[in-house]
C-alpha cells in the first residue's frame, strides 16, 4: 500500500484495490528477475525463470520475503 500511495498519490484509499497492489508487487518481482537474468547474460524466457526467479529464494523484495 505504501508503494501505491507513493506512486499514485491522487487515488484515495477507498478506491485502491488489492488487485492493484498485487499487480504492482508482481511487476516488482518480474523486474528483479529480469535484472538478475540480464546480469547472468541470459535475458530470455528460460533465463528469466532459472537465473531470475529461481535465484530469489530467501530474498526480500521490498516488503515481501520470498521463499
Amino acid at each position: 500500500m505504501e508503494y501505491a500511495k507513493k506512486y499514485n498519490p491522487g487515488v484515495p484509499q477507498e478506491k485502491r484495490l488489492n488487485r492493484t497492489v498485487q499487480a504492482w508487487s508482481n511487476v516488482l518481482a518480474l523486474w528483479e528477475a529480469m535484472k538478475r537474468a540480464d546480469k547472468a547474460g541470459q535475458l530470455n524466457g528460460e533465463g528469466i525463470l532459472k537465473k531470475g526467479f529461481e535465484t530469489m529464494r530467501n530474498s526480500t523484495l521490498g516488503w515481501v520475503v520470498l521463499s
